[in-house]
């Protein structure tokens, strides 16, 4: 029993003394990496001070009042970290077109930014100038847009079809798929005037009494 305990004790020294050379070794590494990272964060920081220094003397800034130049300089490192807003400039776009679009249209739909809204049967998103008379140039009076007060409201909130009115997820499921007018084929349009004429069950007529 005695021999199993001294080999037991042996092995857990050698692993021992493999682990502390281990760890002898990481910490080596640590110290090189951490000084290595020192350094190279030293040197980016000299560099970037020399380039901005260049800028600023190739831009002649010398000439800005020194209080102006001052304030923008702390502007610019206030919203260093901010994330970048909305730009004011975006409208809210809505583009009353169908979901089954050819490759064509629908990457101009979407290179823009916008996505599908199933509920309203259109595709919506927020855009700048230069997009939406893009959008205009390929869609025309299908593309509706607001801005100021108006960009702000949820993309969610356009108006809904009318009730009677199949809905463009109901008719992308149709066996016949929309065309690239955004308009839903026969089948649409047969379901819409089979509802008007379908009428309530009234239960079976009265059974006669037996013998009549």
């Amino acid at each position: 029993m005695e021999e199993n305990s001294m080999k037991k004790s042996a092995t857990l020294i050698r692993e021992i003394e493999i682990n502390t050379n281990k760890l002898a070794l990481l910490q080596r590494d640590h110290a090189r990496i951490g000084q290595e990272i020192s350094d190279l964060a030293a040197s980016n920081k000299a560099k970037i001070i020399e380039l901005i220094g260049t800028t600023v003397v190739n831009m002649d800034l010398s000439q800005v009042p020194i209080h102006l130049l001052v304030s923008r300089v702390s502007k610019l490192g206030d919203g260093l970290f901010q994330e970048d807003p909305a730009s004011e400039d975006d409208t809210t776009v809505f583009v009353k077109f169908g979901r089954n679009a050819s490759s064509a249209n629908r990457q101009v739909l979407v290179s823009a930014g916008l996505h599908w809204h199933g509920r309203d049967g259109g595709w919506v998103g927020r855009v700048t100038e230069a997009q939406l008379a893009s959008l205009r140039k390929a869609f025309g009076d299908r593309v509706s847009a607001s801005k100021g007060d108006d960009a702000g409201l949820d993309l969610e909130g356009q108006p809904s079809a009318a009730p009677d009115v199949v809905s463009a997820d109901v008719a992308a499921v149709l066996p016949l798929a929309e065309d690239d007018d955004g308009q839903a084929g026969g089948a649409t349009r047969e379901i819409q005037l089979a509802s008007g004429s379908v009428r309530p069950f009234a239960g079976f007529p009265p059974r006669r009494p037996p013998g009549t």
